[in-house]
């Protein structure tokens, strides 16, 4: 986005795709991270999604993103505004991200 911002490039319906792509490709993630230090940021009087919603409300967040991550990736690809070996390594990341969203390592937290 940032790029985009300082070539002074125009916003483009691609673009705003790509840009939500990356954000749901990212927000499972920062979820399911958040989530062992739970603990640790209420005591510090911090609210995020991990201190305020059940583990099964952050679980279907954490899915719902990368399924909708997916979907538009596959619409960035059938836009051609995305390389397929782009959208390879990408889609390795979101079976990895889902493994362990919906594995035994999350129920363990």
């Amino acid at each position: 986005m940032l790029p985009l911002l300082q070539a002074q490039q125009a916003f483009t319906f691609p673009v705003l795709v790509l840009l939500g792509y990356r954000f749901f490709f990212v927000l499972p993630n920062a979820l399911v991270s958040d989530w062992p230090d739970r603990f640790g940021d209420q005591t510090a009087g911090l609210r995020t999604p991990a201190t305020e919603f059940s583990k099964k409300t952050v679980r279907r967040w954490a899915l719902g993103s990368l399924a909708l991550s997916g979907g538009l990736g596959a619409g960035l690809f059938t836009l051609g505004a995305v390389s397929p070996r782009l959208l390879l390594v990408d889609a390795v990341g979101l079976l990895v991200l889902a493994l362990l969203v919906v594995g035994p390592w999350f129920k363990r937290w």
